[in-house]
């Protein structure tokens, strides 16, 4: 829950910083106020598409909220040399995403994710995606 309530923590200084008032902020997320009081109190975990509009909406590093709110994608986000290597991951991933049903709404949040960090192989997109799963189940 900690790490929940800093992320919180971040949203809540960074809108007050610029000025928004919780309806405002969620009206350009797309979300109530009450949903962003939710995610600052650390009540609730935003989605993945949430985290990205609410990263944009607030100009805050979207790689880091990210691993604020998915602490467990930490391993999965490894620092390689290059950037050939993450885009080979992701190349050699999308073949393979029918075999596990991946949607094409999913295909395209791993698509943002791939872009957060660098991946280091086609099964830790799998192990991100299960992680989604599950945390919409």
């Amino acid at each position: 829950m900690k790490k929940k309530r800093r992320l919180g923590e971040i949203i809540r200084t960074r809108r007050e910083t610029i000025g928004l008032s919780q309806r405002e902020l969620g009206r350009r997320a797309g979300v109530t106020a009450s949903h962003i009081a939710y995610i600052e109190s650390g009540r609730r975990r935003p989605s993945y598409t949430l985290l990205f509009r609410l990263g944009q909406g607030l100009n805050l590093g979207q790689q880091e909220l990210f691993l604020l709110a998915y602490p467990e994608a930490a391993p999965l986000l490894l620092s390689l040399p290059e950037d050939h290597n993450r885009r080979s991951a992701w190349r050699r991933f999308v073949p393979i995403a029918r075999r596990y049903s991946v949607t094409p709404r999913e295909l395209s949040i791993l698509r943002e994710i791939s872009k957060l960090g660098k991946i280091s192989s086609p099964n830790s997109y799998l192990s991100i995606l299960n992680s989604i799963r599950q945390s919409l189940e």
